[in-house]
């Protein structure tokens, strides 16, 4: 009896643990993500407008890459969702990593009323966007181009024509085609401004 169960579950169990692959975030990935739990970042329109929203669940999950597939390979993914105080909350980055790397999904609009693109960014492409910051105020900024990713979109228009984005305080500025923008004017973690301290 013990042979017969062996003979069947022994080639089941070694085709299960051979047939996934497993892409867990990096930790380049998760250091370029500054947000935790109880950040609170206001930005403010050139107009004085003012977007307040606080990050309240940073959520770690695995996800298949096809469905249909019996022994699919799970991609890892951190959403960070933030709530705003006069609306609910909403995942406001994506960072997930598949078998050809690490990506970055923009989902913060502090202006509802502009449309946006679906920006994806490769963590293998963000070098290259680096901004020559000569004032201080941005020195490990980024400048993300306002690209639409989803091919069923791309003839769609839209009014963002970028994205700064810092590796310590995440989106600093949303630059848009009309000239105007969204600027970052404060990051609160444990009731210190951490954008006063650079």
């Amino acid at each position: 009896m013990m042979k017969l169960v062996a003979i069947f579950f022994l080639p089941l169990v070694l085709l299960m643990s051979c047939a996934k692959s497993r892409n867990e975030l990096s930790d380049e990935g998760l250091l370029r993500q500054p947000y935790k739990v109880g950040d609170i970042l206001v930005f403010q329109s050139d107009s004085s407008e003012v977007d307040t929203i606080e990050v309240d669940k940073l959520t770690r999950v695995e996800n298949a890459d096809d469905p249909l597939d019996p022994f699919p390979n799970l991609n890892q993914t951190l959403f960070v969702e933030a709530r705003k105080y006069n609306r609910g909350g909403s995942s406001i980055l994506t960072l997930t990593t598949t078998r050809s790397g690490t990506y970055f999904r923009f989902n913060y609009r502090p202006d509802r009323s502009k449309v946006y693109p679906g920006i994806v960014q490769s963590l293998k492409g963000l070098d290259s966007l680096i901004i020559n910051d000569t004032s201080g105020i941005c020195t490990d900024c980024f400048r993300i181009p306002a690209i639409e990713n989803f091919d069923n979109m791309k003839n769609r228009p839209f009014d963002l024509s970028g994205i700064t984005w810092s590796q310590s305080l995440g989106y600093f500025m949303f630059e848009f085609k009309d000239g105007s923008t969204w600027t970052l004017t404060s990051f609160l973690r444990d009731k210190e401004d951490l954008l006063s301290k650079k």
